[in-house]
């Protein structure tokens, strides 16, 4: 049995370069799976961020991440690169040639 299941929390650290730009106001942060979701808005010039967020259901799974620039205009950037976790929730092999004697 797995240690991890559906709706486990788990926390992360997201890390990045922080925008030069003078007009910046604050970072979004994304997880893309399975669908784009904010998971956090995080104040320039803050360059890393601490958060919890659900694990997926079933298996090996990358959770995967993006981070956008948004100036004081509201003007978003692109995507980042794309950042990801692994997520292992395959239990292991069961352990064989078990004996118990006296």
């Amino acid at each position: 049995m797995s240690s991890l299941v559906f709706g486990a929390s788990i926390n992360l650290k997201a890390t990045w370069t922080p925008n030069t730009e003078t007009d910046m106001k604050e970072y979004h942060l994304y997880r893309l799976d399975p669908t784009r979701v904010l998971v956090g808005t995080i104040p320039h010039p803050t360059a890393t961020f601490d958060f919890t967020t659900t694990g997926p259901d079933g298996g090996e799974v990358l959770m995967t991440f993006v981070l956008t620039a948004v100036d004081q205009a509201g003007n978003e950037s692109g995507d980042s690169n794309v950042a990801t976790f692994p997520f292992d929730q395959k239990a292991p092999a069961a352990p064989i040639g078990v004996s118990i004697s006296k």
